[in-house]
């Protein structure tokens, strides 16, 4: 229940004094209100109690590649932020609803030559401004990959990321 819920509930009986108004107007069961209105006037604080049981030990800033192997995904992590995650806890995390599983687009390949002519465009352009930048019509942009992969790769990420 968000904290202006609480609120409303709080005000509501206030005014109103009846819990199944209350839970009326703010949408709620009847229960589900009286149980609040009794922690409420018990604790005197909205606050939730903290949760009882081991803490998490991923949370959502600390994550690994988006993109890397389910495998690899927990022993990069781990070596990186030197947490111990089990395969079972990246599991759940990945199960979490904002995050799905999508297949990763296909990239064109980076070869060694393309690669070559991008530094000497960069060395050859390295003092232009951003104005010089302005008057030039890119039509190639696009993303690419450094090494082939040899597999289907899937990206663990939101649906807004995708």
């Amino acid at each position: 229940m968000s904290n202006v819920e609480k609120g409303m509930i709080i005000a509501f009986f206030a005014i109103f004094g009846v819990i199944s108004t209350v839970s009326h107007l703010v949408g709620r069961s009847w229960s589900t209100v009286k149980n609040f209105l009794h922690r409420y006037y018990k604790r005197g604080t909205v606050e939730n109690l903290p949760h009882t049981g081991r803490p998490e030990s991923l949370s959502n800033e600390i994550k690994g590649p988006s993109y890397a192997p389910y495998r690899r995904t927990g022993s990069t992590h781990v070596s990186k932020s030197a947490l111990h995650v089990s395969l079972p806890t990246i599991d759940r995390m990945l199960r979490e609803p904002s995050i799905k599983k999508w297949l990763a687009k296909k990239r064109p390949k980076l070869m060694a030559d393309h690669a070559k002519a991008r530094l000497q465009l960069a060395l050859a352009h390295k003092d232009w401004t951003v104005e010089d930048f302005r008057r030039v019509i890119y039509s190639d942009e696009c993303s690419v990959e450094k090494e082939p992969a040899g597999h289907q790769r899937w990206a663990f990420r939101t649906s807004q990321e995708k």
